[in-house]
């Protein structure tokens, strides 16, 4: 029995993206299920608003580094012969699924890998609230408190402090003068994504120490950050003008 057959080729064009089964340095468990979901509306938004359809591949992987294993999703798109895609357009829209995927679930970094390149995406907000188990928008339900490129008086610090949660800030002038490298909370040198890593998992795997950080810094708080030293510090000023004018 003889079948007719087509056959349609298309450039083969690779485009893959790995991302952590875990939220941050949690070691928090993200579902698979969660991610192919949020993946499926990704790709029927594309279809629906840009008429482009992405075809993928979903395979569970282990990541292994120095005897760490870290479980990943890997999401390979296919150049389906049904609906091609030009190289640039299949790569541009995989970096805003991953994008979106990074931001969804917490992720730190996300891998795209592509068949020129590797792109790796890292989380860059100024200030980043990470907790455990649950996210939350108050300060009180946080866990670790990260905060940023500069600052003057860093209150998103103080107001983590006072709730007794500890601290990861970078090392610059503001958030020096409140956090006590190793006291009251964990400095890292800005821009060095490595310590920051180390730091802040450091912090996510030791409880005791979030608990002494968060209570020291709850203290320095009040001792030295009170209304009444406010208060005290700019009545020093006034003083201090005001003698040397009479």
């Amino acid at each position: 029995m003889q079948t007719n057959s087509k056959e349609k080729k298309v450039k083969t064009f690779q485009a893959s993206i790995f991302i952590g089964l875990e939220i941050g340095y949690s070691q928090k468990p993200i579902e698979e299920d969660s991610v192919i979901q949020s993946l499926s509306e990704l790709q029927k938004e594309i279809s629906e608003h840009k008429n482009l359809f992405l075809s993928a591949a979903v395979s569970k992987i282990l990541i292994v580094l120095n005897g760490q294993k870290e479980p990943h999703l890997k999401i390979d798109f296919l150049n389906y012969p049904k609906f091609p895609l030009e190289e640039n357009v299949i790569k541009d829209e995989v970096v805003k699924i991953a994008k979106h995927l990074m931001q969804e679930f917490y992720q730190n970094r996300i891998l795209v890998v592509t068949t020129d390149e590797t792109i790796m995406l890292e989380f860059s907000d100024d200030i980043v609230c990470v907790n455990f188990p649950s996210f939350s928008d108050k300060p009180e339900n946080k866990d670790i408190w990260i905060a940023s490129a500069s600052e003057g008086l860093p209150r998103v610090l103080l107001e983590a402090m006072l709730c007794a949660r500890p601290v990861l800030a970078s090392a610059v002038s503001g958030s020096r003068d409140v956090v006590v490298e190793g006291e009251t909370g964990l400095l890292f040198p800005y821009q060095d994504t490595t310590a920051l890593a180390h730091a802040w998992q450091r912090l996510a795997e030791d409880y005791r120490l979030r608990q002494q950080l968060g209570q020291a810094g709850a203290v320095r708080v009040r001792q030295q950050f009170s209304i009444e030293q406010y208060v005290q510090g700019v009545e020093q000023v006034f003083d201090s003008v005001l003698g040397q004018t009479t």
